[in-house]
């Protein structure tokens, strides 16, 4: 658990490194927000920066490779999802910039791109023994065997909480702060029940051991 929490920070201290940096970059590439024409609300909001992302992007595989993430395959997966994810993110925004349109990608290639990574992912736990399709029932030692229903579950978790962030960024472009809430409340959840016995402790030493 230890190395899981310095991770964090690594990652979190190399995203604030990299900010000044990335914001002179961006700002070279002109890469501001344009803003629906009827939305009179937000008149003030034309000419944000965006590409933002790419901060986290650039922590997080920093970190990855400082915490030698990549003697581990799970580690190496959710790198891969993340970086995947970013691109989408990044392609969205380029085509913003490059066109000067408030539309980036259109809804439905959104969803295809995002259906596309899902599906990976979903295939990639229910087939592999690294995860698989067995789900443990939260504050309890019990789990159950969804076998091929995890393949759904996992998509619709990813697409939900994907376009979750994106509807947060695009009303007012504070999704940093409203995520920075989430994931401390989440790493403190995480951090609470890894210090418990039973199933939650288990998983949690298993996946230090993958991180060796």
């Amino acid at each position: 658990m230890g190395k899981s929490l310095i991770a964090i920070l690594v990652g979190f201290v190399v995203s604030l490194v990299f900010v000044p940096i990335v914001m002179k970059f961006v700002r070279k590439l002109k890469s501001e927000q344009q803003i629906l024409e009827y939305v009179q609300n937000h008149i003030n909001k034309n000419g944000t920066l965006t590409l933002g992302g790419l901060i986290f992007i650039i922590g997080g595989v920093v970190s990855f490779f400082l915490m030698r993430g990549e003697n581990s395959i799970l580690a190496r997966i959710a790198l891969l999802v993340f970086v995947a994810f970013g691109l989408l993110g990044f392609l969205d925004d380029f085509i913003k910039i490059k066109l000067k349109r408030n539309l980036g990608l259109k809804a439905y290639q959104k969803i295809i791109g995002q259906v596309g990574i899902s599906l990976i992912v979903a295939l990639f736990i229910y087939r592999t023994g690294l995860v698989g399709s067995e789900f443990y029932l939260p504050f309890s030692n019990k789990s159950i065997n969804l076998g091929f229903w995890i393949v759904p579950i996992v998509m619709i978790f990813f697409i939900a909480v994907t376009n979750a962030v994106n509807l947060i960024d695009g009303l007012d472009g504070l999704a940093g702060s409203v995520s920075f809430i989430f994931l401390l409340a989440f790493a403190i959840v995480i951090f609470v029940f890894a210090q418990g016995v039973g199933v939650t402790n288990v998983i949690f030493q298993e996946y230090e051991s993958l991180m060796v």
